[in-house]
């Protein structure tokens, strides 16, 4: 039996997940279990940030890189090989690509110095401290959809999504990229119900969205949130 993870889930990464970009395939007599080792995420308390001042990241730093030189290290791989170790099993390695390997991304929707940003939030926070797009990890399409989905929200007037309020219209945008096809699969997570009529900006958006060539389909997700 064969279970198959996509090193490209990049809700992990969106919800400030530690990647190492490498795919982790193991073989244990006639069986083949892929470990993605894309999206391990390190819950660090604010007592151990204060005793080790040194893991702490950096504002700014960029989580898909925190194990990139040393992908073996990431949390998820040594979980893996403990798992195994236990078991008396062979655990053999092998990297795979250590850039561009991540083909699926879910990214904030936030305003940053007063403009519309899609990036990676910084480890432990809901803070977009990272331009999507400036992220080696992500497939070359990702990166180029986000820079168009930027430029039309800001030409649109999209309002961000406020995390503090609960206002604003766009929450998060999900790209799905088919490598072979070379096109992109783009969600729109906004923050309306299903019953509400969807604003003139988002309308202008998704119209204009068209016309970005690698498009391959279009969807809104309705995901309001309810603050009391």
């Amino acid at each position: 039996k064969r279970d198959k993870e996509d090193a490209g889930a990049g809700a992990g990464a969106a919800e400030g997940g530690d990647g190492a970009a490498a795919v982790i395939t193991s073989y244990c007599g006639s069986n083949t279990v892929a470990v993605a080792a894309a999206s391990a995420s390190v819950t660090t308390t604010a007592a151990k940030k204060k005793k080790n001042k040194k893991k702490k990241h950096a504002k700014g730093s960029n989580p898909d890189q925190k194990y990139i030189r040393a992908p073996l290290k990431c949390p998820t791989v040594v979980a893996a090989q403990q798992h195994f170790s236990s078991l008396s099993l062979p655990y053999p390695i092998t990297l795979g690509p250590l850039t561009r390997w991540r083909n699926i991304s879910k990214l904030p929707c936030r305003s940053v110095n007063g403009g519309v940003k899609f990036g990676l939030f910084a480890p432990g926070t809901h803070d977009v401290t990272v331009r999507s797009s400036q992220s080696p990890a992500h497939h070359v399409k990702i990166n180029e959809g986000v820079l168009e989905l930027e430029r039309l929200c800001e030409e649109c007037g999209v309002k961000p999504f406020q995390e503090s309020s609960g206002e604003g219209e766009l929450k998060f945008v999900i790209i799905n990229v088919d490598r072979a096809a070379k096109k992109a699969q783009m969600t729109l997570v906004l923050n309306l119900t299903k019953d509400e009529e969807l604003p003139t900006s988002l309308v202008e958006l998704t119209k204009k969205l068209k016309g970005w060539e690698s498009l391959s389909s279009l969807f809104l997700h309705y995901n309001k949130v309810d603050i009391k």
